[in-house]
């Protein structure tokens, strides 16, 4: 899910994520059982922290612990002056959140004026030990900063080449332990032996080549990958039981970080 309040059809020309990111993710962990919610990403320097803990919070135990809270600091300047807030101080601010809102889901209390209050709460507390945070971008921090506060980075799809050189700092950064994840937007045609054809973040193409790509993506350090369908010419359902029963199997333990 993306967290876009405004629709700025001038400088941006895309609305995002229609829906309010938050109300979007509570229904649909009414009416999934498996699959990871996920965001890419929330906002944080335009929203409280304390609400933006309690939302996550209650999306994480609604959907039984599955959520994956993707962050950043923004880049569209328009939402800033609409709500009276600063652009050039979002850095600060994001690093601010992440703190807090780390704090305000372990026991303890409620930091206050830079204090643990520890006859205040927030419920409901989430289901996981910690949910995990996931930075979109560069959220304006520097890479140390990020491996020591981030549990994965999202990044932009990319060429091969850009995406092993970004892998490899990552873990060189977090030893390993951060998860890497990219996206792939697909048009997965009916010919499985269809070649390639570059589209904006990905490719339209048969499902030999794809299983091919995402082998590579995986051989180069790359964790997850969120496929994009929106450019997708073949009905949505047909497309995703080809990725289920054709693509995933032939993806070993891989296929299970495969979403859709």
């Amino acid at each position: 899910m993306r967290d876009v309040p405004v629709f700025d059809q001038v400088n941006m020309g895309d609305a995002g994520s229609v829906y309010d990111v938050f109300t979007l993710l509570g229904f649909l962990a009414g009416v999934t059982e498996h699959m990871a919610l996920g965001t890419a990403a929330v906002v944080l320097p335009i929203r409280h922290p304390l609400m933006t803990a309690k939302a996550a919070a209650s999306v994480d135990v609604l959907s039984g612990g599955r959520l994956l809270l993707g962050v950043a600091s923004g880049d569209r300047p328009v939402e800033y002056p609409l709500l009276g807030l600063d652009f050039d101080s979002r850095g600060e601010r994001f690093r601010e959140a992440v703190h807090y809102i780390r704090q305000t889901w372990q026991p303890g209390g409620l930091p206050v004026n830079g204090k643990r209050v520890p006859t205040l709460d927030v419920l409901p507390r989430p289901v996981q030990p910690t949910i995990p945070l996931i930075v979109a971008g560069q959220a304006r921090q520097d890479d140390g900063w990020l491996a020591a506060n981030m549990d994965g980075r999202f990044v932009y799809p990319g060429s091969l080449e850009k995406l092993a050189a970004q892998t490899a700092a990552w873990s060189g950064a977090t030893a390993g332990k951060g998860a890497f994840i990219s996206a792939f937007h697909l048009d997965l045609l009916d010919d499985a032996n269809s070649p390639p054809q570059l589209i904006r973040f990905g490719a339209r193409l048969g499902r030999k080549a794809l299983i091919g790509h995402f082998r590579r993506l995986a051989e180069i350090g790359v964790d997850h990958i969120a496929v994009n369908l929106r450019q997708s010419t073949r009905p949505l359902a047909e497309v995703i039981e080809e990725l289920a029963a054709d693509v995933m199997p032939q993806l070993g333990k891989k296929a299970t970080t495969l979403a859709a």
